[in-house]
């Protein structure tokens, strides 16, 4: 969460590498998320990293919607 917190500081949704980078650290992060992690609001008292980091995504729709950078 760090990283992507990192990336967020600075925005910039025009660059593709920072766009990759965010959809990486963001897949990571919804990779690891149980599906119960929306319960966690009440007992935590600040909403779940779901809702803070990974649903960020419609804020930021181009960014995984960009295709992979080709390897070579």
């Amino acid at each position: 969460m760090g990283k992507i917190d990192e990336l967020l500081s600075e925005p910039n949704a025009g660059d593709l590498k920072w766009s990759l980078t965010l959809r990486s650290w963001t897949s990571r992060l919804d990779a690891m998320e149980r599906e119960f992690a929306s319960c966690d609001t009440a007992p935590f008292g600040s909403l779940p990293s779901h809702v803070r980091y990974i649903e960020r995504q419609a804020k930021y729709p181009d960014c995984f919607t960009a295709p992979a950078i080709p390897e070579g």
